[in-house]
């Protein structure tokens, strides 16, 4: 082979892989609770916009939502002195014992020894966690976050609208409602109160992007992930 030919098949390699080239798309975790005000002001505030943001969707992979927050399974391993109430300094120890470092790791199963789950937020909180959590479960990303972005950002997490927000979302809300009292909803809730032990939150909502905890605002932090050629949405956050 002259070197002239190996020249141009070298050059129609490259032009080969640059066009076939895939780019990894960016995956976003949000850690929140049902009747936290401030995540019900971070869907008008950072979803929102995000979503608004000319082709940055596409580059956008898995947006998961985790609803537990600070909500504790009360066990013996932190005795309360409120029980069966959420207490602050139970919520603390529970995170301090349970908590690790490493989302390989598993907490280990005295702290998930109860059939009482504590909400920060009351009981109605504890109901708008499962329900959320059953939603995303069962159904389709989109479809769930639409469901999300009404009943905790249009209306705070109130119980009374989430049958109003499923029929806007197309979602079977008795199927749901039967999920959030049965097994299968205590076996979402074990899932989400796990990564929420695994991911050390601080404070709700907690941002994950690429399963790092990001301060920046959502659209700026997944701009700024994704390594490919940036969307035209991302141009006013990236200058």
């Amino acid at each position: 082979m002259s070197l002239l030919t190996a020249f141009a098949f070298f050059s129609l390699a490259l032009i080969g892989s640059c066009i076939g080239q895939q780019y990894i798309k960016v995956n976003i975790t949000v850690y929140d609770e049902t009747l936290c005000s401030g995540c019900s002001e971070w869907f008008s505030e950072e979803f929102d916009p995000l979503v608004a943001a000319p082709g940055v969707l596409d580059i956008i992979g898995t947006f998961d939502v985790v609803p537990f927050g600070f909500s504790y399974y009360e066990v013996p391993l932190c005795p309360s002195k409120t029980p069966g109430q959420w207490n602050s300094d139970t919520c603390g120890c529970w995170m301090k014992s349970c908590q690790v470092p490493n989302k390989t790791v598993v907490p280990p199963p005295s702290c998930f020894k109860s059939q009482l789950v504590l909400a920060q937020h009351g009981p109605q909180e504890h109901l708008g966690d499962r329900i959320s959590g059953c939603v995303l479960e069962l159904y389709p990303m989109s479809r769930a976050l639409k469901f999300v972005r009404c009943f905790i950002g249009d209306y705070k997490g109130n119980i009374t609208w989430a049958p109003h927000c499923a029929e806007q979302c197309r979602i079977n809300f008795q199927a749901i409602s039967s999920c959030t009292h049965t097994l299968r909803g205590d076996t979402i809730e074990l899932s989400n109160a796990i990564q929420t032990l695994q991911a050390m939150i601080s404070y709700t909502p907690w941002v994950e992007v690429n399963g790092v905890h990001t301060e920046l605002s959502l659209l700026h932090a997944v701009c700024d992930a994704y390594q490919g050629p940036k969307p035209k949405g991302c141009s006013e956050v990236l200058v």
